[in-house]
């Protein structure tokens, strides 16, 4: 499926991933519209892909059906990322519920009845919850610990039963990171946290003993597994995207330490509450079917968030 010519919906283009997904489609010849209420996005995260192509930007609500259509109409592509985060979830769950679910609905429906070619879902591998087998791949069970884990396996769920009539791929995200990484992620969070202390020659705090493991995924890679679904042929199916390596927050304090050049030692204070201490996902299935492979090491994607976080610091 070539992209140029096309027209790809982004909802929460505005956003992280959005933002990326907008520039890879913009370098790919396609036209670009962008669905996004900026709660979190910023107009900023387009301003390089807008410069590059044709990006048009709709704000409005993915609760909102009929802005939903309006955005949808003549897309041949919809990638979906809009959605209330884990961290604002946990505060607001009936917010979490109203748009990752009635919001994922008015996409999925929209985009049915304009027959786009391909709908793209941006689930997570939260839906896991903590893992009862290691690597996870994805057989592993639904154990939610959240509204917002419930909303997104509500949204798989929402695929499934369209599926007849909208081909779709969806991906359980891992724990991604990247320039422009927002700095209220419930667990990415801590990489920004890090990389401000080490700026300001402060002692990095790490909360608990820092042996709490995550699969940091780069954006990068992330927006590969993206244009891959669109590439390839393979639909109604569910993808890890995750780098396959294990770290622990201490491993990120070794790694800053080699980039920075120093031998700090970070402060541990008491831990504060986290839904899943460890995390490994498993890509042989996206790799088997659509020929994903993670591309960028977590020490050098650290060594780029603090090369834009110096570059860009308002970005963040």
């Amino acid at each position: 499926m070539a992209m140029k010519g096309k027209l790809a919906l982004v909802t929460g283009g505005a956003g992280f991933v959005g933002s990326h997904l907008v520039e890879a489609l913009v370098d790919r010849g396609a036209r670009v519209r962008v669905l996004d209420n900026f709660d979190r996005g910023r107009m900023a995260y387009l301003d390089a892909a807008k410069e590059k192509g044709e990006v048009e930007v709709i704000k409005g609500d993915v609760r909102n059906r009929e802005t939903v259509r309006k955005a949808v109409k003549g897309s041949d592509y919809v990638f979906h990322e809009a959605a209330v985060c884990l961290n604002k979830s946990i505060k607001f769950p009936e917010e979490a519920i109203d748009v990752n679910i009635w919001g994922t609905t008015n996409a999925v429906l929209a985009a049915k009845e304009e027959n786009v070619e391909k709908f793209v879902f941006a689930s997570s591998a939260s839906v896991y919850g903590n893992p009862r087998s290691i690597p996870m791949t994805e057989e592993h069970g639904f154990y939610p610990e959240t509204a917002y884990c419930v909303s997104k396996i509500a949204g798989e769920h929402l695929l499934k039963i369209y599926s007849q009539d909208l081909p779709y791929v969806a991906f359980r995200y891992f724990n991604i990171y990247g320039p422009r990484q927002p700095t209220d992620a419930f667990y990415t969070s801590v990489i920004l946290s890090f990389i401000r202390r080490y700026e300001a020659k402060e002692t990095p705090v790490i909360h608990g003993d820092g042996t709490q493991t995550m699969d940091f995924v780069h954006v990068r890679d992330v927006v590969q597994a993206n244009m891959l679904a669109i590439e390839k042929d393979a639909s109604r199916e569910v993808f890890n995207v995750c780098s396959g390596a294990e770290t622990s927050v201490n491993d990120i304090i070794h790694y800053l330490n080699e980039i920075y050049g120093r031998d700090v030692k970070p402060k541990y204070e008491p831990g504060v509450q986290v839904y899943v201490k460890r995390r490994l996902g498993s890509y042989s299935k996206i790799q088997e079917m659509l020929g994903f492979y993670p591309s960028v090491s977590l020490k050098d994607g650290l060594y780029e968030v603090v090369k834009d976080y110096r570059k860009n610091p308002k970005m963040y």
